[in-house]
């Protein structure tokens, strides 16, 4: 029988590397998701007719459609 605390560090540090593998993993796929879903959205827009600005939560302009830009071009302030 082992004695100590040697048997429960280790399961300790198992646990841990499992739980850092299982984080990696969920990281890489969400950003291969956030991927995806923006190639998308690029795309959509790109078909769109109707001027269509996509912003943060901090208004900043993310995404943007063709017609987007035409439509501000005409305005001096904002071209």
């Amino acid at each position: 029988m082992a004695k100590g605390l040697g048997p429960d560090l280790r399961r300790v540090r198992e646990s841990w590397r499992e739980d850092r593998s299982r984080l990696a993993t969920a990281h890489a796929d969400g950003a291969r998701s956030a991927a995806r879903i923006r190639q998308e959205l690029e795309t959509l827009l790109q078909v769109l007719e109707t001027p269509l600005l996509l912003c943060d939560h901090h208004r900043r302009v993310m995404l943007f459609n063709q017609a987007a830009e035409d439509f501000l071009s005409a305005i001096p302030g904002l071209a």
